[in-house]
């Protein structure tokens, strides 16, 4: 891996590019369920990336529509 440089509060110079590359990078293993992927980007970016196997684990609710009135053509003229 590319040595990058730090500053003293241990901030790193990155072109665009290469953050880019590594953000792509993060996703991926964290998307594989790396943990340490996870808290990189939840500290660095503020983002949540569930892995495959806790989705599949996630209980999805749907909400059911209200069912359609149905209107008269005598009630839509009034």
């Amino acid at each position: 891996m590319k040595q990058l440089k730090r500053h003293a509060k241990g901030h790193v110079d990155l072109t665009q590019e290469e953050e880019e590359d590594l953000r792509r990078k993060l996703l991926k293993r964290a998307r594989n369920g790396d943990g340490k992927a996870q808290a990189e980007l939840m500290a660095s970016y503020g983002v949540r990336v569930y892995s495959e196997a806790e989705r599949a684990s996630l209980i999805h609710y749907t909400v059911p529509k209200a069912p359609r009135r149905r209107t008269t053509k005598a009630a839509r003229k009034k």
